[in-house]
């Protein structure tokens, strides 16, 4: 069975996502941690910028994608360009409160940074 190019992407990416979970400590992540990412999908792969502390309410945590997130929750730790994993979600009218004439769709993000997973914000 021959696979399209999205097919091979998206199953790359899946692999490179889950393999960030193998090395990870008694602390790492269970089924029970993957409940919140139903209905959400892996957009990026990709790294912290520079020294990562952890993150506190209203921090901006800037990756090497360019993007730049924002957390609702906090967390100490200390990892030199830790990799982090993106999850997007568009929420429906009826999630968001919104009627359906409203153009453009919110967007719900979720990152997982070692093996945190936090709520997030996208400010750029």
């Amino acid at each position: 069975m021959s696979r399209s190019p999205i097919h091979r992407r998206a199953l790359i990416v899946a692999v490179l996502a889950f393999s960030v979970f193998l090395p990870l400590s008694s602390s790492a992540l269970d089924a029970e941690d993957f409940g919140g990412l139903v209905g959400f999908t892996i957009i990026a792969y990709t790294s912290v910028k520079g020294e990562y502390t952890g993150v506190a309410p209203r921090t901006s945590i800037a990756l090497d994608n360019g993007m730049v997130f924002e957390f609702s929750t906090g967390f100490s730790t200390y990892t030199y360009r830790p990799k982090a994993i993106l999850f997007a979600k568009t929420l429906s009218d009826k999630e968001s409160g919104r009627s359906g004439d409203a153009s453009g769709s919110p967007m719900v993000y979720k990152v997982l940074i070692e093996d945190k997973l936090y709520d997030g914000r996208r400010v750029r």
